[in-house]
């Protein structure tokens, strides 16, 4: 879990600007908070019902996010090319919206 914290808000505040950080934190963590909530009240009662149903739900779930993130990849590709973290044209692009930032 620790991990996947630092990773998600790690890609929060790349996904914002300065200004606006502490508000796309706190809409993130409610968003996720409510999610946990929902997620925690479904799979317990779907396990009150059926094991085999409560892993059925969860293998359906895993699939449609799965090819919802292939095909957001997808689209991003075709928009402009997916840039690769070591690339000079990624770091040289991030570098310059973190310099608009701070000014």
């Amino acid at each position: 879990m620790g991990m996947h914290e630092a990773i998600t808000r790690a890609a929060v505040a790349d996904l914002t600007g300065v200004k606006k950080r502490s508000t796309a934190y706190g809409i993130f963590n409610t968003v996720f908070g409510v999610a946990m909530l929902a997620g925690g009240a479904v799979l317990g009662y779907l396990y009150d019902l059926s094991a085999a149903m409560l892993a059925e739900f969860v293998v359906a779930i895993e699939v449609a996010a799965f090819l919802a993130i292939l095909a957001w990849l997808g689209r991003r590709g075709k928009a402009g090319g997916v840039k690769k973290a070591n690339s000079p044209s990624w770091h040289s692009s991030l570098e310059e919206r973190h310099q608009t930032e701070r000014e």
